[in-house]
Formats: C-alpha cells, structure tokens, sequence
C-alpha cells in the first residue's frame, strides 16, 4: 500500500480500475491511477512548470499540496488540482 499526495492510503490491488477521474482547473479529466505532475500536465494543457505552479486542493484547513513536473502522483477518483500563476504582476 503506498500513501498518495493527500497521505490517505492508496490499495494497489488488482481490483481497482486502472484510470480514475479527476479535476484539473475545473475540468474533469481520466488519466491512469500512477502519472506524475508533468503527466497532469499533459492531460489538462497547461504549459510546462516555468510559467504555472500546479496544486492539490486538500479540504478543510489543510494547505494545498504543490504538484512538481517530476513528482509520483498516485489518482484517487474525485482529486482535485488547479493551477496559479508562477508569478503575479502587482497592478
């Protein structure tokens, strides 16, 4: 058993389903069960890492995880990522 981003544990079983579906930005999208940040990524559209840090939504009080190009991520259905700019422009 290995533990995901949100340290819930994560049953890699054989009776699970080998795709999941999960939110990135707003839109849902099914990807495998074992990708990386530069896998979601891919999936959702969203430009490399230079411009964009990518993060896990955790509930409550919890700060939300950042996602790097390199890391393991192990899919729960119902995830859910989003996406900020790297760097914000003071008006």
């Amino acid at each position: 058993m290995n533990l995901g981003l949100g340290g819930r544990p994560v049953d890699d079983s054989h009776a699970q389903s080998s795709e999941v579906t999960v939110q990135v930005d707003g839109r849902a999208f099914r990807l495998p069960r074992k990708t990386t940040g530069a896998g979601l990524r891919l999936a959702a559209g969203l430009e490399s890492g230079e411009d964009r840090d990518l993060y896990l939504e955790r509930a409550g009080l919890a700060e939300d995880k950042s996602v790097a190009d390199a890391d393991q991520v192990d899919l729960d259905d119902g995830m859910v990522f989003f996406s900020t700019p790297r760097t914000i422009l003071q008006g």
